[in-house]
């Protein structure tokens, strides 16, 4: 018998989003003023790394969210020949692939937003809460893209150190995520998923920092992975 799995990749994301930024940073010290310098900056480096995990997720849960969405209006306005969504059939009607579609047509995610809430006829985030739209577009967009293409400036990258450890510090990343899904969900008067107040199935415990990398490969082995369904 063949099993399916259903998968819901938007609250995937955000579990995964929220469980980098509540895990602990493990090391074997207790007292900063013993650290060497080496020790020092693998520490700075391990929470740079969990405040990465948390702005890639939370973008992603937003991305998956959408296109999600995206896909469903596509779909539906190719079967019923533009009865159903009838713009969308007009502007992308004639695009026969879905990825074609986004990778082209509508490439960016803010075009994406913009054209799911034409299409839903609901407000614009941007004219309904434009302090959301700011912070999904400016901030959340430019740390995601400082981490994907970075550059080696020493004051660039410092100024945006700051900003992204101070809003870690807050969990405003996984926020800007919450808010965005939760707006289309309340207007569209759908019910708000659980998952967008708190993680229902995943979260992790502490990360593990050492300077022996030999001691991290006999954690894996000796710990495996335990099953607790």
């Amino acid at each position: 018998m063949e099993i399916k799995f259903k998968y819901d990749l938007a609250q995937c994301y955000l579990e995964m989003a929220r469980a980098s930024y509540g895990a602990k940073i493990h090391t074997r010290h207790r007292n900063t003023d013993t650290f060497s310098q080496t020790e020092l900056n693998i520490r700075a480096q391990s929470s740079f790394l969990t405040a990465t995990l948390t702005i890639i997720y939370s973008y992603l849960a937003i991305e998956a969210f959408v296109n999600n969405e995206l896909y469903y209006i596509w779909e539906e306005s190719r079967r019923t020949d533009g009865n159903k969504y009838p713009d969308f059939h007009n502007r992308y009607g004639h695009i026969a692939e879905f990825e074609r579609l986004k990778e082209e047509d509508l490439k960016s995610l803010e075009t994406r937003i913009k054209v799911l809430c034409t299409n839903y006829q609901i407000q614009p985030i941007s004219t309904d809460d434009n302090q959301l739209w700011e912070r999904l577009t400016v901030l959340l967009k430019r740390a995601r893209n400082f981490i994907i293409h970075p550059f080696p400036d020493p004051s660039k990258f410092q100024k945006i150190m700051k900003t992204i450890q101070e809003e870690q510090k807050y969990r405003k990343w996984t926020e800007i995520a919450e808010k965005v899904i939760r707006y289309f969900l309340e207007k569209l008067n759908r019910p708000v998923h659980p998952w967008l107040e708190h993680n229902q199935f995943f979260a992790i415990k502490e990360f593990i920092v050492t300077t022996r990398p030999e001691w991290l490969s006999l954690q894996i082995e000796e710990g495996g992975q335990e099953e607790l369904i």
